[in-house]
This record gives C-alpha cells, sequence and structure tokens, in this order.
C-alpha cells in the first residue's frame, strides 16, 4: 500500500487531517467560449459607462470667450469693475467647472478629461482582442469539430482501454484508420 492509497482511504479525523480532494475538470471550450462571452458583455457595459461619462464631461465646456475673468470667482467684468487697486475678490471661489463652464479655469478637469479618454481607449483595444479571441476560439471550435482524429480519440479509447492505455497504440491505429 502506497502513500497515495493511504491519503485517499483516509477520512477526515483527528489522526488523519488530509482531506479527499476532487480531481480539476479539464476547460471545456464551450466553457471557455461562454466565459469569453460573459467578460466581452462586461467590457461592453464598461465602455458604454465611460463614453457616457466622459460625453456628460464634454457636454458642460464651453469655447474660450475673450473677455477677462477673475481669477477667483471666474465671472466676467469681476477683473475690471470689482476688483480694483489690487484688492480681493469679495465673492465666493469657483468650485468646479459645473458653476463657470470654463476648462482653462480648472486644470483638474482637463486631467479627469484626460483620464477618461485613455480609459475609454484602453477598454476599446480591450474589447477588440476580446472579440478577436472569441472569434478564434468559434473558428477553433468549429474545425475541431470535424476533426477526426479527435472525435474518434475518446471512442478508440472507450473500445478496449488496456490496448490504449499507450497513446502511441491509439495514434497508430487512428492514422490506420484516417487512411481508409
Amino acid at each position: 500500500m502506497n502513500l497515495k492509497d493511504v491519503s485517499e482511504s483516509c477520512e477526515f479525523s483527528a489522526t488523519c487531517t488530509s482531506t479527499k480532494q476532487k480531481p480539476a475538470e479539464k476547460p471545456n471550450m464551450s466553457k471557455i467560449s461562454d466565459a469569453n462571452k460573459a467578460a466581452i458583455t462586461s467590457l461592453k457595459r464598461q465602455l458604454d459607462n465611460s463614453e457616457a461619462e466622459h460625453n456628460t464631461m464634454t457636454l458642460v465646456e464651453k469655447a474660450k470667450d475673450q473677455a477677462r475673468r477673475c481669477t477667483n470667482c471666474h465671472e466676467t467684468g469681476n477683473k475690471a469693475d470689482g476688483n480694483k487697486n489690487n484688492q480681493p475678490c469679495a465673492k465666493l471661489p469657483c468650485m468646479s467647472i459645473s458653476s463657470c463652464c470654463q476648462v482653462d479655469k480648472h486644470p483638474e478637469y482637463t486631467i479627469e478629461k484626460r483620464r477618461k479618454q485613455r480609459e475609454v481607449g484602453q477598454l476599446k483595444q480591450k474589447m477588440k482582442k476580446m472579440t478577436e479571441v472569441q472569434k478564434m476560439l468559434e473558428t477553433y471550435t468549429l474545425t475541431r469539430k470535424n476533426d477526426f482524429i479527435s472525435n474518434m480519440k475518446e471512442r478508440l479509447r472507450a473500445t478496449n482501454p488496456r490496448k490504449y492505455i499507450d497513446s502511441s497504440i491509439l495514434m497508430r491505429d487512428l492514422f490506420a484508420l484516417n487512411v481508409f
């Protein structure tokens, strides 16, 4: 009795702490394809969300006008009228681009916009790669279904398991069958 037999016959108890594990399943092409399709739909959802966020960011922007703007509240005319003699602006400072719509006054907005553009581009590249992989998987499964050797290998092995333990004998017989 070898160590493998002992570990398999051993039940979980105080003297034996190992548990019998199930053998890992072989990945099936349909499972891989389904997982890839799920990943593609998830990526598509992320891409749609990122594009929507990027589009809403660009809707807030206004074209840069020629009027002088206050550096504090970002309002036009304030620089000339209420901000004379180097007195500080009495109004509340502009907190976000949604209040003044001036991109050049909010560098954090341009940084965020560039980050979103990069994210959208990366998601598009990922999406393109995933769809290419999916197409390759589909073409592979179509050719695999029509492949004589792959279809007959398991059937021939099931007819005589003792004889076909050695894979070289199995392949020899498969090639002999394939000729006919």
